[in-house]
């Protein structure tokens, strides 16, 4: 007589799933816990299909409940949920001040400017020129 196949909480494997864990990750884990092998045969029994063609709709799922979730706290008012999608959407983040890629060249020449006008206040002052 074969012993009892281990309980698994398959909502627990979702939940995993929509959070974007891996196979490995799942059936390792305490609560879970099988080797892969038994995972992979038993998820497949259980879902009709591979482990890698269902976790990737799960996954995309997870995120856009989270999606969905800051959405409906930014409608209700939560202004920090606010500010960060308006920031990531919208283009509304603080905008960055680039240094164009030749600045170290120009400081360069402005300093060089600067010392070479210093040399002339200098000359004059010395009757050099």
């Amino acid at each position: 007589m074969a012993r009892p196949l281990k309980e698994i909480n398959w909502d627990l494997v979702v939940k995993k799933m929509e959070a974007g864990c891996s196979a490995s990750e799942i059936y390792n884990s305490p609560d879970i816990s099988l080797s892969q092998d038994t995972f992979y045969d038993r998820f497949k029994a259980k879902f009709e299909c591979g482990f890698s063609d269902y976790s990737s709709k799960y996954h995309e799922g997870g995120k856009g409940n989270i999606r969905f979730t800051q959405y409906i706290k930014a409608l209700k008012g939560d202004t920090k949920m606010l500010t960060l999608l308006g920031e990531e959407w919208l283009g509304q983040g603080k905008i960055k001040e680039e240094t164009p890629k030749n600045q170290h060249d120009i400081d360069k020449d402005h300093r060089i400017m600067e010392l070479e006008n210093q040399l002339a206040i200098e000359r004059a002052k010395n009757g050099m020129d």
